[in-house]
């Protein structure tokens, strides 16, 4: 009966591992969010939650009236794969802001300033089969308003 109870044990665990894996395989396939929020606090714009990614996935959208430059404070830490946040200007001109192939570790931190142009753009995550959490701060300024859709 032991023995039973025991092959009963490690035959539901495999289960519930295999479940698990599969169910991060299709979360990735679908390029989504998990425990995601974006929302103003006191002196930012803050993403954060955990992406699931297997291809591009907008994060943050940010508009101005005017040039002027950004400060963005994070971090993204790895549980899978590679990734790289980007930024694509009003004008379809993309910049690599991170990219997690150059960094050794498995939490990047993000600290940089960003001069961004006047009108619309949007900062994205780009990978293959990749899972992360993150925590990015995007500076409050009059004349910049940032969104998620």
């Amino acid at each position: 009966m032991r023995k039973f109870i025991v092959a009963v044990m490690v035959i539901l665990m495999v289960m519930i591992t295999g479940c698990s894996k599969q169910s991060n395989d299709s979360l990735k396939a679908e390029n989504v969010y998990n425990s995601f929020s974006a929302k103003e606090t006191d002196n930012n714009y803050q993403a954060k939650g955990t992406v699931y990614l297997s291809s591009e996935s907008d994060l943050v959208n940010v508009e101005t009236n005017t040039d002027t430059e950004i400060t963005i404070i994070g971090k993204l830490k790895r549980k899978e794969g590679e990734i790289k946040l980007l930024y694509e200007d009003a004008n379809g001109n993309t910049t690599t802001l991170i990219n997690s192939e150059d960094n050794q570790g498995k939490t990047i931190k993000i600290d940089l300033s960003l001069p961004i142009s006047k009108g619309a753009g949007k900062f994205y995550f780009s990978g293959k089969s990749c899972i992360y959490d993150f925590t990015i701060n995007f500076s409050l300024q009059e004349n910049v308003n940032y969104s998620f859709e």
